[in-house]
């Protein structure tokens, strides 16, 4: 590029044809460096608008892309002056652009904003309220600690935040909720739902397709890394996130809709981390002993209940027999209703790619948790990872056959049943003969408004915030999928309960539609529970001996 400038500059020296090319080839070099830059300097202004470079960055930007376009048009001009005959003058105001726009090009290197953006250094895993507070603010902690003071305390730290935010990607904070029109919402969409599943769902003695099938239960260990821990924001490193730890587990793989499979996790949890019943009761009101739960899905990036309110609309439409009726609750929440079925068939459709069963095993997929947890005073979204490709050795059925409406509800549940554990079971079984199944356990933080904390169906922008692995889960070999079922008399799974309120208060669910997963779960599971004359849940001997 030097050397082009040099010959452009000295066109009298050249020949015409080297002329035209070396002009033509600086200048969309020139362009291409225009665009870098400005893509430089947008990214900056997004993801450091308040680093202490920010305003000479983006000066040194502006002075080069000005000085870039005068050249241009200059060369321009020297091209056509040339094609007419007056020789090019290196005078002495084209000297001094050329020296203004290599020293815009040095000084944008030398004041680039994103020199600031390290999320992943080293020096993070370093106690972040030493080594990111200024000399200042060293000071003044020293004074504090020696004589005492709230106010300058209060006064220090809004300074170590402030640093913070600067240092690190920026999250959303999550907002007070409304416990009290949560908890009333969650009950009437229990209340509805009860409903539904007495009359149209699953009679007694009927099927629950939607339940689906236990296929096994595991014992597992969840391990949170150090490395994991330190590409969080300091802020964020709470929960079972605060520090590196193992934990023992269990996991309940199960089947619903033909074979789209769900992973549930129960974490051991020590008596030194705080639960939500431990603070206010808000799981299940089941006793099981000191437990966590993770409930994940298979590609449920999103979940596709779109809100509790229109959930709520659609269970009331299945109960109310008279039309009109139906209509008069429906029509308010006409278009959001239809976007819930749709967004369902959808994500069964997702799953069922080119209309056929998934052909990948139980250890090969992912799993995703759909809505957003706590993480600290942020918020997230987790999900499991696959590190071993695991496939199903088998063709699968059509959905058009799995999903056969012309056939009786309970002979279509049966072939569906059949489906899931010919398909998955034999596999599952047959590496954990030899080999562990091992998963990332990673999570999702919301760093930017577009990660809604309201809305199930909100897409949350991967390009802003990919899923970051914090751990992994190993599901150990040797064991037999059902082995644990059979040793509690439970050869369906159906008295194991899991709920995505039963979790560290550090972790406690985001948002309208998990405040009615609450009710729901619990609802759902004591209605099944009567069903089949069950007076309480299994317990997990291995997590509560």
């Amino acid at each position: 590029g030097l050397v082009m400038n040099f010959l452009t500059d000295h066109m009298d020296a050249a020949d015409p044809g080297f002329i035209n090319v070396s002009v033509v080839s600086f200048d969309a070099a020139t362009v291409a460096m225009m665009q870098f830059f400005f893509v430089q300097w947008y990214i900056g202004s997004r993801c450091m608008p308040s680093g202490s470079n920010f305003v000479a960055f983006t000066a040194s930007v502006s002075a080069f892309l000005a000085i870039s376009l005068v050249k241009i048009v200059d060369h321009a001009q020297a091209l056509k002056n040339q094609a007419e005959g007056p020789a090019f003058e290196w005078c002495a105001w084209r000297q001094a652009l050329d020296v203004a726009w290599y020293l815009s090009i040095i000084l944008i290197d030398r004041t680039h904003v994103m020199r600031e953006y390290a999320p992943l250094a080293e020096q993070h895993c370093q106690d972040i309220h030493i080594d990111l507070m200024s000399a200042e603010a060293k000071t003044e902690r020293v004074h504090l600690a020696t004589e005492g003071g709230d106010g300058d305390r209060e006064a220090v730290d809004a300074v170590t935040d402030e640093m913070l935010e600067n240092e690190w990607v920026p999250f959303v904070k999550c907002p007070d909720e409304d416990v009290a029109a949560n908890e009333k919402l969650g009950k009437a969409v229990a209340d509805a739902f009860e409903g539904a599943f007495r009359r149209v769902a699953c009679p007694v003695g009927g099927p629950d397709v939607d339940q689906g099938w236990t296929l096994g239960v595991l014992r597992a260990t969840l391990e949170i890394d150090e490395d994991g821990i330190c590409a969080l924001h300091p802020q964020l490193r709470a929960g079972f996130f605060k520090m590196p730890r193992k934990y023992p587990a269990i996991i309940r793989v199960h089947c619903t809709d033909a074979c789209v499979a769900r992973m549930s996790i129960r974490v051991e949890v020590p008596d030194d981390m705080v639960l939500i019943t431990d603070e206010d009761g808000g799981g299940d009101g089941i006793a099981y002993g000191r437990h966590a739960d993770f409930m994940m899905a298979e590609n449920l990036k999103e979940f596709w209940g779109v809100h509790a309110n229109v959930i709520k609309a659609l269970l009331e439409t299945l109960n109310e027999q008279s039309g009109w009726k139906r209509l008069g609750i429906a029509l308010p929440w006409f278009f959001q209703i239809v976007r819930l079925v749709a967004l369902r068939s959808l994500y069964a459709r997702s799953i069922f790619k080119g209309g056929q069963a998934p052909i990948t095993g139980l250890w090969g997929k992912e799993y995703y948790g759909g809505l957003p947890f706590r993480l600290g005073p942020g918020a997230c979204k987790w999900g499991l990872l696959p590190r071993q490709h695991h496939p199903c050795g088998m063709a699968g059925n059509p959905l058009s056959v799995l999903d056969d409406q012309s056939m009786p509800e309970l002979e279509r549940s049966e072939m569906q049943r059949g489906e899931s554990t010919s398909r998955y079971v034999a596999g599952a079984q047959e590496w954990l003969k030899e080999k562990n199944a091992v998963f990332d356990f990673a999570i999702q933080v919301a760093t930017d408004q577009e990660h809604d904390l309201v809305n199930g169906e909100a897409v949350w922008n991967e390009d802003l915030s990919p899923y970051l692995p914090v751990g992994r889960l190993t599901i150990h070999k040797g064991q037999q999928l059902m082995a644990l079922l059979r040793d509690q008399e439970d050869k369906n799974g159906e008295h194991l309960r899991f709920n995505v309120w039963n979790q560290l208060s550090a972790h406690r669910p985001v948002g309208p539609t998990n405040w009615a997963r609450k009710h729901v779960y619990a609802r759902r599971q004591d209605l099944r529970a009567h069903m089949n004359g069950v007076s309480k849940p299994t317990l997990c001997p291995f997590l509560t001996a």
